[in-house]
């Protein structure tokens, strides 16, 4: 049985009354935490790391989480509805903090930011998401190569790249069709609010 041999540990809790009470809840590894949710050890920890779950690290370095955190995230989840999407960010460096904040807005589990696609590989084969949006301003933005090649790796088989780009669509179109199997958000220099531009995409209903 999972858990049998977890410790039991008080942890804090504030009622609505802002009254301070004591629950004892076992305490668990990311790993546990991951099967209880029904997704990967990695996007357990990327939530755990992004504050979804409260934890906390032991001297060794090791995260670990209450089962009662867990199982209140749980609680809030239909069963009938997928996870929501890990999203990897492909884009200068500037637009890092524009990209995450309209991500923020839509149904997404949680959000890394890259400016190098190396950098943007290496993260992906350690914890695969669903989506790769790219910020293509130029032509040599897209990296049509690049993300061709990621098309070849069979453990990115289910990866969804969103290429969001100000070039026009003739453009975009010779550049990554039929190579490339993608979906596009066109942009313009009036775009303010990009989170309805994104809303429109099935990834992230």
């Amino acid at each position: 049985m999972l858990f049998t041999r977890a410790p039991i540990c008080p942890s804090i809790r504030r009622g609505s009354s802002g009254e301070v009470g004591i629950m004892y809840s076992s305490i668990i590894t990311t790993a546990q935490a991951a099967k209880l949710l029904g997704v990967s050890p990695r996007t357990a920890q990327l939530w755990i790391e992004s504050g979804e779950i409260p934890s906390w690290k032991t001297p060794g370095g090791h995260r670990r989480v209450f089962l009662s955190d867990v199982l209140s995230l749980l609680a809030c989840v239909d069963p009938g509805q997928p996870a929501p999407p890990v999203v990897c960010v492909l884009a200068d460096e500037r637009r890092h903090a524009m990209w995450t904040g309209a991500l923020k807005r839509l149904r997404v589990g949680s959000i890394a930011c890259f400016d190098d696609p190396i950098a943007a590989a290496v993260a992906m084969g350690a914890a695969v998401p669903e989506v790769l949006l790219v910020h293509a301003e130029t032509a040599d933005d897209l990296r049509p190569a690049f993300l061709t090649s990621l098309r070849a790796v069979r453990l990115l088989d289910r990866l969804r790249i969103v290429v969001a780009t100000h070039l026009s669509p003739e453009v975009v179109h010779k550049l990554l069709v039929p190579a490339l199997a993608c979906e596009t958000v066109q942009l313009d220099e009036s775009t303010v609010d990009l989170a309805p531009n994104l809303g429109g995409l099935s990834c992230f209903r």
